[in-house]
């Protein structure tokens, strides 16, 4: 958050300079070098206020993820049993995440799904971390899916064939809440709603498809992000995704010859 904030901060020092080259009226020039300084002494405030320190016993981000990636296996095994230990209007929801790789926070903007009669779903999916600055994330994604890849009975697949609805959740953390007590009801360990995002990677994986499509589903921009998601091992053989449409292209990782350093080309 603080590196957003200093991010936001650098961009309103810049618009203020370029506000200042443009400015011919002397008065309004002053104010603007007025306000450039108020802006910069209150990034030099910033940088050079005390860094949080976190407890030595807390988590690191890199050990946060590598638990959740290991859930991903349970998710996936065990899908059916927790999806009865949730109210119907919970299973949906957590239903569509297993089957699209959504993040919640793109499920609390609304999900759009469409499923044919022959088990194919479409979901249009308005991305949750999209940045102007990095140029990260993927603003709008449609993924196609084969929803046999969940393994589930045909009960899940047949009671929502050939409709159409939006799927949305609460604002706040009720539904995460309300899922991961479920969760702990099916015997799953350690499992969140999140692990879904792990196990659809994981079944894309497993099914050997595309390692592009697989970024753009998941609403990355960058081939390195998927790296952090699932093993092929944890997911199954078996057809995935049908189709993947994103708003921008996955960026193709840079390849250098041996003894090149990036940035020395000519």
């Amino acid at each position: 958050m603080r590196a957003a904030w200093r991010d936001w901060q650098a961009s309103r020092i810049i618009n203020c300079c370029e506000c200042l080259e443009r400015e011919q009226d002397p008065a309004r020039q002053s104010e603007h070098i007025g306000a450039l300084r108020a802006l910069v002494e209150e990034l030099r405030g910033d940088l050079n206020a005390e860094q949080y320190q976190p407890p030595p016993d807390a988590k690191k981000a890199g050990q946060t993820k590598k638990a959740k990636r290991r859930t991903a296996k349970i998710a996936v095994s065990g899908l059916e049993g927790w999806l009865l230990n949730c109210r119907p209007s919970d299973a949906i929801p957590l239903f569509i995440m297993a089957a699209t790789g959504a993040r919640p926070e793109e499920l609390k903007i609304g999900v759009g799904v469409r499923i044919s009669r022959d088990g194919i779903l479409t979901a249009a999916i308005q991305g949750a971390k999209v940045s102007k600055h990095t140029g990260g994330g993927q603003a709008r994604r449609k993924i196609s899916v084969d929803l046999n890849m969940l393994q589930l009975s045909e009960d899940w697949i047949r009671i929502m064939r050939n409709q159409s609805f939006e799927v949305k959740i609460e604002a706040n953390q009720s539904w995460q809440k309300r899922v991961s007590r479920a969760a702990d009801r099916a015997g799953l360990s350690n499992v969140s709603p999140y692990s879904l995002r792990h196990a659809f990677a994981a079944l894309v994986k497993g099914a050997g498809q595309n390692d592009e499509w697989l970024s753009a589903a998941l609403g990355h921009v960058s081939p390195r992000t998927r790296k952090h998601y699932g093993h092929a091992n944890q997911g199954r053989s078996g057809r995935g995704l049908v189709d993947v449409q994103a708003e921008r292209e996955v960026r193709r990782p840079a390849r250098f010859q041996p003894g090149e350093r990036p940035g020395r080309r000519g």
